[in-house]
């Protein structure tokens, strides 16, 4: 019985070690990002409104169903992506990780992400990265042309559910709910 329990014990340490090295990473980068962003800006422009990070049941342009992440413009006239000044990122120390090149989103309009690691544009948009189950960060960035990053939108996440999404309510607004019931290019409801 004493060593049936040393053993749960030692599973047990073992268990919370890896936990820990899986998730302290996503942690430093959601500090990092907390400690190091300046003039953020939700007041309005483009938020980020809406994902999934597990279990999605959306399925892509190949018929795979993967994470995804929805814009929103939340002003009344387009906004207009120009070519390669407009990125998104699961990782706040590189800013510039997936190009968003010569899109527009309407006024009050959606556009959806598929976060798939293919990185290409085809009828749909796929970023190079993944999001992960486990919690961590989505932002939108502008590069200036000193080289700097302006932040439009940004959003740190902890562990998420199969197919449940997390998204604002109302659509662009600062508060942040689970949806039972995704709806990825359409207004977000309870």
């Amino acid at each position: 019985m004493k060593k049936a329990k040393i053993i749960l014990f030692v599973l047990a340490l073992l268990g919370m070690l890896f936990t820990q090295s899986c998730i302290k990473p996503r942690l430093d980068n959601i500090k990092y990002f907390q400690d190091h962003v300046t003039g953020l800006d939700t007041s309005g422009g483009v938020v980020v409104n809406e994902f999934v990070a597990t279990g999605s049941v959306l399925p892509n342009e190949f018929g795979i169903a993967t994470d995804w992440v929805e814009l929103y413009n939340t002003s009344d006239s387009e906004v207009n992506f120009a070519r390669t000044n407009y990125y998104i990122t699961d990782d706040s120390t590189m800013p510039d990780k997936f190009t968003i090149n010569n899109l527009s989103i309407p006024a009050k309009g959606y556009l959806v992400l598929f976060c798939d690691d293919s990185a290409r544009i085809t009828t749909q948009i796929h970023t190079n990265f993944g999001l992960s189950k486990t919690g961590e960060f989505i932002g939108l960035f502008r590069k200036k042309t000193s080289g700097a990053f302006d932040t439009l939108t940004w959003h740190p996440f902890g562990p998420q559910n199969s197919n449940i999404s997390e998204g604002r309510y109302p659509n662009g607004g600062t508060t942040w709910t689970n949806f039972s019931v995704p709806t990825p290019g359409a207004a977000n409801h309870l």
